[in-house]
């Protein structure tokens, strides 16, 4: 098969859209193919045979920090420059300067008019002649373009390929499953309609030479006038069955097997087929549900080296589709879709990252909206400014000698023996202390971890030989550190009035309404609720925790203030991200070090986070604490089976929570002597009572079934 490029020429693009891929990856940016090189990648999986140039695009969004960071990033490979023809940024190899990497930018038009605007100003800053920018236009709703859409963020680029433009569901959220080479990409979510769409329905069995970079480049200019001298013509031309072999690099650690054949890229357009078919059927049924990837052209393993015979079209299809990713309707697949599966978290300022989460949020905000509200009493308590400054978010730092909360969570779970061990157990598929002894190797102890690991190891939670010696150190946090930490920056509880408790002298001194429990709180403002048992969060790589939600909508308590206490990988894409106050929706990520305490009134405030990206298990805590002038439970309340239980039932809690019953929350108060130090009034912490279902796995009843 000839080749229009030397293999010189595409060893130098490959090698520089590999460093590309690194450093853009750093940045928590993909590269993503577009043009003749996503038409490679879907139709040989490689650079094409004819074509002559690597074209890949970015978000207009992450344009500025891509063209801070990248030129010096691909220094030892590349050159980077800015525009040198109008449509695309220009990365040229230093091992083959007469090819290059184009870099397209990216932009979303909400209305056509905004395209016009772009349209109708020649570079020099002049209007266009009358009928220019319509012109493009029409070309554009020709081929059944509609807005909102997203297209080149250039004039020039639209102008030459008006009919490069993505639907709204054709591009975000992206794809990374598209092999080129022995590079695996990011690509469109759905590539063959806007491929057919550009380059004609014909563009998977014919091809044609390039020559739309041709006025711009001298090389070019002279190899094309040597091909129509050799009698080479620019039409288009039947593919034969070379044609759809990869275009390899010449290296062998650099090839990747492959029987990739006419008959495998049929049952990947067959398979995107249905897939654009049953897109279309679920935007009449149900918008959200419409946006699963199709199934990824097949290829076979990395590690594989025995030539196996294609697949037919059904069975290909079939395998393909049982290796789809996660629904793109999930939360945290869809977001992590949308920043190109990157380690870091996506630009929350993106208009495409927002649009991904609009939905969830949306449900998320309805969710708060539809909580009933608490009692009078515990509105005002939590509109004053003793509730603001105790749940304003903040940070604070402890000593991890003297807390050892990863000491104490590896020993209970058994990742370090302990003398209750009957033997250890060895589950360091947690990921948490790898060292060269322990094998077998990472992957493969978080390969076992998906096979059972994270339920063996988390079960040895709801054994009290285990779980008492942690939850002993996780008190211990709570009254040397964080309420101390919490109350120093809030000013007194102002007397309450009206329907409200009265703060009085002493502890049951109230008047009004405020008697009993209510009163007693009241009075002493140095009294806190704080959950007996921390939610441990164990997410694996791979897995996602629940998407944007307010604690309220859950039957905790508005007054509830959330502290987070993280272990082990919860910084880049593992951080929780959360908004500075109920409905500000800038959202920003939380601390995530080891060491750090976050605190945000998350009863209001939505947060989630993301799906873990990382090759290591995300590990964390968070617990919450109601002060003494939100508290509305009861301590004649009975225990619970599990959440729905409706016996707990208490004032101001959500039907079917019930987190006020005896057993979620601990009662600590702080001495009115000069030390001031916090203590817990009761239950007494040698009876704590054991969790149940309201504290989340591993205390749920399958997490139980799983143990036995």
């Amino acid at each position: 098969m000839a080749l229009l490029l030397k293999q010189a020429e595409v060893d130098a693009l490959y090698d520089t859209l590999e460093a590309m891929d690194a450093a853009l990856s750093a940045l928590g940016v993909r590269p993503i193919l577009l043009a003749g090189s996503l038409l490679g990648a879907v139709r040989s999986h490689s650079i094409l045979f004819c074509d002559d140039d690597v074209d890949v695009g970015i978000l207009e969004c992450d344009y500025e920090r891509v063209r801070a960071a990248l030129p010096g990033a691909i220094a030892h490979v590349a050159s980077y420059k800015r525009r040198p023809w109008p449509a695309a940024d220009r990365i040229r190899p230093h091992a083959a300067t007469s090819v290059w990497v184009d870099l397209f930018v990216l932009r979303r038009y909400a209305r056509e008019d905004e395209l016009r605007a772009l349209l109708s100003v020649r570079a020099n800053g002049t209007a266009q002649p009358d009928g220019y920018a319509e012109a493009i236009i029409a070309q554009l709703h020709a081929a059944g373009g509609a807005f909102p859409c997203w297209h080149y963020d250039n004039r020039k680029a639209v102008e030459l390929w008006p009919r490069e433009f993505f639907a709204d569901g054709e591009l975000l959220p992206l794809r990374d499953d598209l092999t080129f080479g022995h590079l695996t990409l990011c690509a469109p979510r759905r590539p063959v309609a806007h491929l057919r769409r550009a380059y004609g329905e014909r563009c998977f069995h014919e091809y044609r030479l390039a020559e739309s970079h041709v006025p711009w480049s001298a090389e070019l200019r002279a190899r094309h006038a040597a091909l129509a001298a050799a009698g080479v013509r620019a039409g288009p031309v039947p593919l034969h069955d070379a044609h759809f072999a990869p275009v390899r690099h010449s290296r062998r650690a650099k090839r990747r097997p492959s029987m990739h054949c006419r008959a495998q890229l049929e049952a990947f357009l067959e398979s995107e087929q249905r897939a654009c078919d049953g897109d279309g059927a679920a935007d009449g049924a149900h918008a959200e549900r419409a946006g699963a990837g199709p199934a990824a052209p097949l290829a076979p393993p990395a590690s594989s080296t025995q030539p196996r015979p294609a697949p037919a079209p059904r069975v290909a299809a079939t395998c393909a589709a049982a290796a789809r990713t996660p629904k793109p309707s999930w939360f945290g697949a869809a977001l992590s879709a949308s920043n190109g599966h990157a380690a870091q978290l996506p630009d929350f300022s993106c208009p495409h990252v927002l649009a991904t989460m609009e939905v969830h949020v949306a449900k998320a905000r309805a969710a708060r909206a539809a909580e009933p509200a608490p009692s009078a009493r515990v509105l005002a308590f939590v509109a004053s400014a003793h509730f603001r400054a105790l749940s304003t978010e903040r940070i604070f730092e402890y000593d991890t000698r003297a807390h050892d909360m990863r000491g104490a969570f590896s020993r209970a779970l058994g990742l370090t023996p302990t003398a209750a061990d009957e033997p250890p157990v060895r589950l360091r598929a947690l990921g948490l202390t790898p060292t060269a002894a322990d094998e077998p190797s990472v992957r493969a102890a978080l390969a076992a971890l998906r096979r059972g690991g994270k339920e063996a190891a988390l079960c040895r939670l709801r054994d009290a030989r285990f779980r008492l010696p942690f939850q002993q150190a996780y008190l211990r946090l709570v009254l040397d550190v964080v309420l101390p930490a919490l109350h120093a920056a809030a000013p007194p509880l102002a007397p309450a009035t009206g329907a409200g408790c009265a703060e009085g002298e002493g502890e049951g001194e109230g008047e009004g309404e405020g008697e009993g429990e209510c009163a007693r709180a009241s009075a002493h403002p140095a009294v806190c609720w704080v959950q007996a048992f921390p939610c441990v969060r164990v997410i694996c790589p791979g897995e996602f925790s629940i998407g944007p939600h307010a604690d309220c909508a859950y039957g905790h308590s508005h007054a509830n203030v959330n502290v987070v206490l993280p272990l082990y990988g919860c910084t880049g894409a593992g951080a929780l991200v959360t908004e500075s106050h109920e409905g500000a929706e800038d959202w920003h990520a939380l601390d995530g070090r080891y060491g750090a305490c976050s605190v945000f009134h998350g009863a209001r405030c939505l947060h989630f986070a993301g799906e873990n990206r990382a090759d290591e298990a995300r590990v964390s805590l968070d617990f919450r604490i109601v002060p003494a002038g939100g508290w509305e439970g009861a301590h004649d309340a009975q225990p619970v089976d599990g959440p729905g239980d409706a016996r707990a039932g208490a004032a101001g809690c959500s039907a079917g929570a019930n987190r006020y019953a005896v057993g979620f929350f601990v009662r600590m108060s702080r001495a009115r002597d000069a030390d001031g130090a916090w203590t817990i009034d009761e239950p007494d912490s040698r009876a704590l009572p054991d969790p149940d279902e309201r504290f989340g796995y591993p205390f749920v009843r399958r997490a139980a079934a799983a143990a036995h």
